[in-house]
């Protein structure tokens, strides 16, 4: 996870906690952050510091399709993990059925 952390006013702020709960929205914070006394430069790399935060964060987010193709590929190893075990088995138990017969 990726944090982020500044001091304003002897206040620290940690923005990594913000980031696990939601989206922030950064025209919202640029005001805020504008309307608390923030140069806009120093507000104007804040928001940039954020957006960056949030398309990192954006890239590990898991669609259903993504679900979906990995339960796809599992299904079709357990397939072959099922027809492999049963081909163990055959080999281990024809020579001993061919003994009793």
């Amino acid at each position: 996870m990726i944090g982020l952390t500044f001091l304003w006013d002897n206040k620290s702020i940690d923005l990594e906690v913000i980031f696990m709960a939601t989206v922030i929205s950064t025209h919202k914070l640029f005001n805020a952050l504008k309307e608390s006394g923030f140069p806009e430069t120093q507000a104007n790399a804040v928001i940039n510091t954020i957006e960056t935060m949030q398309d990192a964060r954006f890239e590990e987010v898991v669609t259903k399709a993504d679900l979906y193709k990995v339960e796809a590929e599992i299904k079709s190893d357990l397939k072959l993990l099922h027809w492999g075990v049963a081909l163990i088995l055959a080999v281990i138990a024809l020579p001993y059925l061919k003994t009793m017969f």
